[in-house]
């Protein structure tokens, strides 16, 4: 199994939840960069104001957009290439969504990781319905056939 595909099906995960997510995307590539294998480039699901991020009810939605996002690309991993999973190779999508919930669940790190595996739970079962995994399996075909695809292309 190429590692290119396990890419494309790891950023693939991350390009629909974010369609699915209504966040726009700029682009999604297997194009490797520094450290990373493959990344997506979306616009920002949520803003800092002044250094904070905002407790509002939509604050907390677009934290869990977000947290959302970033744990697509494992779960869809998981899901497609169950025994490709390195830990190491996913370690800054999994410690961006604990920030996230981290903040939304007060500094309380129990509760925002209960939260997160509820989460994670929850893009499972979104990226495991048949129409999103045919999206998944159309994204992640096209970027092992271009390596890189545009936000209008997902």
């Amino acid at each position: 199994m190429a590692s290119d595909q396990v890419v494309a099906y790891h950023e693939a995960g991350h390009a629909v939840m974010a369609w699915l997510q209504q966040v726009r995307i700029r682009k999604t590539t297997i194009i490797s960069e520094g450290s990373s294998a493959g990344h997506v480039l979306h616009y920002p699901v949520f803003h800092f104001r002044q250094g904070l991020l905002s407790d509002s009810p939509s604050g907390a939605l677009n934290r869990e957009k977000f947290i959302l996002i970033s744990l697509a690309g494992p779960v869809a991993q998981r899901v497609y290439f169950p025994h490709s999973i390195r830990h190491h190779q996913w370690k800054s999508d999994v410690k961006n969504a604990f920030d996230a919930a981290l903040h939304r669940n007060g500094g309380d790190a129990e509760a925002a990781n209960l939260y997160m595996h509820w989460l994670e739970y929850t893009a499972k079962g979104l990226l495991s319905s048949p129409q999103n995994r045919k999206l998944v399996e159309a994204v992640a075909m096209e970027l092992t056939r271009k390596k890189m695809v545009t936000g209008s292309e997902v």
